[in-house]
């Protein structure tokens, strides 16, 4: 990357300030109706989008017919969530729900459409779970220019270089930490296959009797006074994305890692395993184990999925998700021989899904290497 900045600004290039209206690179549309979530069906066939930040901002599909049409007048559309900052790029026909705008671009190419997002973003300040637009529409973000116009040629070489960085860091990743061994031991592919097989007995529990859920501590500051400083203790907050994590502090942590945590005020997407220390937020909620011993990182994260499955689609801003209902919420937990909780097969059972999943990422790697090599080649 170092390599190509220098040889652009060797050959006359610079950086210049622009903002999303100037050469008309983004457009933002308004006055079409916004869906709800009763305007979902499972038998829909339009893709609907919202603010959300994950699954690239699609929640469902619809029956209804689509508001924005994919064209040749239109072949790309950017899907922006107020609430999450979250830019998606579109390219299928679609409606949107609350919270969204959408807007259209003259450009057509995707990394260079990418490259301006990614600018686009770094530039617009973090406001919480606040809407953005008002800020990200004057936002002033740096683009190459050569000759004085917008160079177009370095940002789609930029995006690709960075593509195939990527691609040799994962690479050296799974290497060097030994996950590009993905090869199940038979006490593995055991679970799996009695999990297949439906030879795994359950039980529910309450949740109350498993956990004390209960606020996680926090400093009480302004979101001004709390994120001024930038250090390595997280901070976990009402955010759906990077494990509810919106920045890092210099100040102490509040809490201790090993633990589950979700915000009561959202949906069940804020559900995360929090792995080390950090900071606890308000509405953030920690469910402290009853019997700490017998709860591992393996434990933990198999009950996580049960505990989203239960609350997925029950809460939303409007329902609130606190913490007198988790606690009366049951899961069904799998049992051994002696009718109590099989904490050693959770265990066996979640290595197993993260090999599984390490197969997966490691065939695609070698899938995008090989395109890669090919259209380098080209």
């Amino acid at each position: 990357m170092k390599k190509l900045i220098a040889e652009f600004k060797a050959n006359g290039g610079k950086f210049k300030e622009f903002n999303i209206e100037d050469e008309k690179l983004l457009k933002c549309l308004s006055g079409r109706r916004k869906l709800t979530k009763l305007d979902l069906s499972k038998n829909g066939i339009t893709p609907v989008y919202s603010s959300d930040s994950l699954n690239n901002g699609l929640v469902g599909y619809t029956l209804q017919k689509p508001d924005y049409i994919v064209n040749t007048d239109n072949p790309l559309y950017v899907i922006f969530g107020e609430h999450t900052k979250t830019m998606n790029i579109v390219k299928n026909s679609f409606c949107v729900m609350d919270n969204v705008k959408v807007l259209t671009s003259s450009i057509t190419n995707i990394r260079e459409l990418l490259y301006i997002l990614t600018s686009w973003k770094k530039s617009i300040p973090d406001l919480g779970y606040a809407r953005h637009w008002s800020a990200a529409k004057t936002s002033k973000f740096y683009l190459p220019l050569n000759n004085n116009e917008i160079d177009f040629s370095f940002m789609e070489n930029y995006i690709r270089e960075l593509e195939q960085e990527r691609i040799r860091e994962l690479e050296h990743y799974l290497k060097a930490s030994g996950l590009n061994n993905y090869e199940l031991t038979e006490e593995e592919q055991k679970a799996l296959d009695l999990i297949n097989n439906k030879k795994i007995k359950f039980k529910y529990y309450k949740i109350n009797t498993l956990f004390d859920i209960h606020p996680t501590k926090s400093y009480k500051m302004t979101n001004k006074d709390l994120f001024e400083t930038q250090g390595n203790t997280p901070v976990v907050t009402n955010s759906s994305i990077n494990n509810g994590i919106t920045g890092y502090v210099k100040l102490s942590p509040t809490e201790k890692g090993g633990i589950i945590t979700y915000s009561d005020t959202t949906t069940s997407d804020t559900i995360f395993y929090q792995p080390n220390d950090f900071i606890g937020y308000s509405h953030i909620q920690g469910l402290y184990a009853l019997n700490e011993k017998k709860w591992s990182e393996k434990n933990l994260l198999y009950f996580l999925t049960l505990f989203r499955k239960s609350a997925n689609n029950r809460f939303n801003y409007a329902n609130k998700f606190n913490r007198t209902i988790a606690k009366e919420m049951f899961v069904a937990m799998p049992i051994n021989n002696t009718d109590n909780i099989d904490y050693n097969f959770m265990e066996i059972y979640i290595k197993a899904i993260e090999k599984l999943v390490i197969k997966n990422v490691v065939d695609w790697k070698d899938k995008i290497i090989k395109t890669t090599k090919d259209v380098c080649n080209k």
